[in-house]
């Protein structure tokens, strides 16, 4: 039973970490975030929307 209980920690940790990641490496911008800097990826969406 307590097997049972740490192979699910241990696998509900993996699946967080690789969500972060996922984000991270999906971003739209050219940061990971959108951390407010002019990135050429942020500039020609701009331009693309107007």
């Amino acid at each position: 039973m307590q097997e049972a209980i740490i192979i699910i920690l241990f696998l509900s940790a993996l699946a967080y970490l690789g969500n972060i990641v996922y984000k991270q490496t999906k971003a739209d911008t050219g940061c990971s975030k959108n951390c407010g800097c002019d990135s050429p990826v942020s500039n020609l969406k701009k331009v693309k929307n107007r």
